[in-house]
């Protein structure tokens, strides 16, 4: 079977390749502290998984509509516009299985082959293996107000908003003129220990929005 050549492009997401071995190790006797993946030490919590018992016992086992069920969007807009500040349509969230596929979406639907995508580095493997994939050029740097004054767009990874000890979490889509040019990248699978539940959403412009789903 040929496999297609762009698929050299796309690289493994290398924590992943670390757990495997470290779960190998744990097999033959060896203890092992894990900080290879993005994975929370406790279970989902009871209400949650109570609350997902119900919905399948009255049969929410069927298709849905393809940016997620209505009532879904309008909490998670409720959520973000709480959270964030800033005010969040329900047209403008798309709910997918785990928050990676928003950031493959996105990332497809605005860049052009050949156009440098700027990436924080050390950061997430898969930024960098995305942007290859697509045809762009990975430019790792520090974001700053270029954005704004090059009418760049920006992909938003807060997954890991919650995870803070001390200060405050500061959202990128609150500072001026980043709301229309950000698309938030969310999900359940670090804040409530849901990473199997594979359940992770965006936030974006409409107009982007519809191309997504």
């Amino acid at each position: 079977m040929n496999i297609a050549a762009r698929m050299a492009r796309l690289g493994t997401e290398s924590a992943f390749e670390v757990l495997a071995r470290a779960k190998a190790l744990e097999r033959a006797g060896r203890e092992i502290v894990h900080l290879e993946i993005g994975e929370p030490d406790f279970d989902t919590p009871a209400h949650i998984k109570e609350a997902a018992k119900r919905a399948l016992d009255a049969g929410a086992t069927h298709y849905g509509p393809s940016a997620g069920l209505p009532e879904l969007r309008e909490a998670i807009a409720k959520h973000v516009a709480e959270t964030r500040g800033v005010p969040v349509s329900p047209d403008e969230v798309v709910v997918t299985p785990g928050a990676k596929p928003i950031m493959f979406f996105t990332i497809l639907a605005l860049v052009e082959e050949g156009d440098e995508v700027i990436y924080p580095n050390p950061g997430f493997p898969i930024y960098e293996s995305v942007i290859n994939f697509v045809g762009g050029v990975p430019v790792p740097e520090r974001i700053a107000a270029i954005a704004v004054a090059r009418g760049i767009p920006v992909l938003a990874d807060e997954i890991y908003r919650r995870f803070l000890y001390e200060g405050e979490f500061v959202s990128i889509t609150g500072f001026p003129g980043m709301r229309e040019r950000t698309i938030l990248l969310d999900g359940f699978s670090k804040s409530y220990a849901m990473t199997g539940w594979r359940l992770g959403y965006g936030v974006m412009p409409q107009a982007l929005a519809e191309h997504v789903t």
